[in-house]
C-alpha cells in the first residue's frame, strides 16, 4: 500500500474513532431513545393495551449531572429487584417527605408498619410508583429506592407518530396508592400533596 494511502487511512481512523468517542459520550451523558414495556405507566406510557406497539421515549441522562428530581418526574431507574432491568416509574416523594403507603402492599407488610403510618423518605432516596396502581412494581413492593439507582428522566414520546409528545410531570398522577405529605409542608411552607 502507498505511503499517501496509509496516512489517508490513518486520518479516516482517527476521525472515525472521534466521532465514535462524540456518538458515545452524547448517549452516555446527554440523551438516548428508548422503547418501554408493560403497562405499569399507563396511560402516561403505553396506553394502547396492543402489546406489539411500544412507545419510544427521549431519555435525559444530564439530569444526572445536575440531580435536580422533582416529584411527578417520570424517570428510568435500575431495578432494585433485579439490577439488570431497567424500570420506568414516576417520583412521587423524595427524601424527608412523609409518605403513607397503601396498606396492602407487601412494603407495609414486610416492614411491620401500622395500616395509615406514615414513614419518612431517607435521605438519598426517592418514592416511585407506577401511573397503572395495582399493575406496578414499585416502590409498594420495594420501598424507598436509592437516587443512585435512577438512570435518567423521561423527557418525551417520541413514537409512534399519533403519540409523540412531552411527558407530563403531574405528581397527581401517582397518588392513587399513597399519601404524601412533602418536606415543605412539614415546614410550613405548602399544603399536603
Amino acid at each position: 500500500m502507498p505511503p499517501h494511502a496509509l496516512r489517508q487511512l490513518g486520518r479516516s481512523a482517527v476521525h472515525v474513532a472521534g466521532w465514535a468517542s462524540v456518538f458515545i459520550f452524547v448517549l452516555d451523558r446527554v440523551g438516548s431513545l428508548a422503547s418501554v414495556e408493560g403497562r405499569s405507566m399507563q396511560p402516561t406510557l403505553n396506553p394502547d393495551e396492543n402489546r406489539l406497539a411500544r412507545d419510544v421515549l427521549l431519555l435525559n441522562k444530564y439530569i444526572l449531572s445536575t440531580r435536580k428530581w422533582g416529584r411527578g418526574d417520570v424517570v428510568t431507574l435500575r431495578s432494585p429487584m433485579d439490577p439488570d432491568h431497567i424500570i420506568a416509574k414516576r417520583i412521587v416523594a423524595l427524601e424527608d417527605d412523609y409518605v403513607v403507603p397503601d396498606p396492602r402492599c407487601s412494603f407495609v407488610r414486610r416492614n411491620g408498619l401500622r395500616p395509615g403510618q406514615s414513614m419518612r423518605v431517607p435521605k438519598g432516596h426517592c418514592w416511585v410508583e407506577g401511573d397503572a396502581g395495582m399493575h406496578s412494581r414499585d416502590s409498594q413492593d420495594f420501598g424507598p429506592v436509592p437516587l443512585g439507582l435512577l438512570t435518567a428522566k423521561v423527557s418525551a414520546v417520541v413514537w409512534p407518530p399519533n403519540r409523540v409528545r412531552w411527558v407530563d410531570t403531574d405528581v397527581a398522577r401517582a397518588h392513587a396508592r399513597t399519601a404524601v405529605v412533602t418536606r415543605e409542608a412539614v415546614q410550613g411552607h405548602t399544603p399536603i400533596v
